[in-house]
Parts: structure tokens; sequence; C-alpha cells
């Protein structure tokens, strides 16, 4: 994605709407990211995807959990039971119980939801100061820099023979 959002950026010429403001928000939103990827990532390499998905899924009921106490909105009680009815949705999806769901992927589900909801409240915040350019701009970009270090020791480089299928297959 970042090179489209530079694309866009040099077509517009809007460079000075890439001013960072607050780094330190960027930074956590940055860490969030990783966090995001790495659970999500953890959790499809042993649940099936949609039990990944399912326990995703209670992102938006975080995030509006969260931003009860983090931004001081009010929520009415309907949306509460809103709240309730999506997060019975989940479990009922997931069915406890009736099968062993592996407790490394929950987990990482789990932190990959709590991560979204977390960095998806932060933009709330940093919208007071930062533009909408700069938020995506950065998100990509620190993701790429965290991502990048933490894939160092176990980087495999792209082969040329991957490249090409092989005659009577399909891509």
């Amino acid at each position: 994605s970042l090179p489209f959002v530079l694309a866009s950026v040099a077509v517009t010429r809007s460079w000075r709407d890439l001013k960072v403001v607050r780094w330190e928000l960027h930074l956590v939103r940055g860490m969030l990211a990783l966090v995001m990827l790495w659970g999500f990532v953890a959790a499809v390499s042993v649940l099936s995807l949609a039990d990944a998905y399912a326990i995703f899924f209670i992102a938006p009921l975080i995030v509006t959990a969260v931003a009860v106490p983090l931004l001081k909105e009010h929520v009415d009680w309907q949306r509460w039971v809103a709240i309730g009815v999506g997060l019975s949705g989940v479990l009922w999806m997931l069915q406890p119980g009736g099968s062993a769901l592996n407790l490394y992927g929950a987990i990482g589900a789990l932190a990959s939801a709590v991560a979204y909801a977390f960095a998806s409240v932060s933009v709330r915040v940093m919208t007071k100061t930062e533009s909408t350019v700069a938020l995506v701009f950065w998100f990509l970009v620190l993701l790429t820099i965290f991502a990048g270090l933490l894939s160092i020791p176990n980087w495999v480089p792209i082969r040329a023979h991957w490249w090409v299928t092989p005659k009577g297959s399909t891509p």
C-alpha cells in the first residue's frame, strides 16, 4: 500500500500533510499494528480461518467498550445489549466446549482484536493533530519497519524459480 500512498501524495503535491505532530502516538499505533499482525498470523497458523475470524470479530465490540474510559464516550444500554448479543454470537460461532480450540491461536486472535481496537481508538485521538495522509503513511511505514526488523532472523529470499509456474499447473 505504501507505494500507492506515496504516489497519491506526489500527484496531489501534499508532502506537507505527512508532517507529524505527535510521534509518540504514531509509534504506539505502529506497535499495535505489529501486535495485530503477529496475533492474526499466529491465530491462522493453528486455527481455521473461520475460528480466527470469529474471535477477531469481537474487535468492534472492544472498540466500543474501550471508547468509554479512554474517550469519555457515553454508551447507552441499547448498545451494551447489542455488544452482548454480538459477543454471544461470537461464542456461538466458536462453540466453546464443542471443539478443542487451540489456546495459542485463540490468544493470538484475541491479541489481534485488542490491538485493533486500541489502534482504532488511537486514530480518533490522533485526528485532532494529524492529517489523514499522515495517519495512513506513518502507519504503513512503521509497520513495515517493525515487521521487517522482526523478520530478519527468519528471512528467506525469494528464489528465481519460484516465479516460474511449472507447465500443466495453474498459479
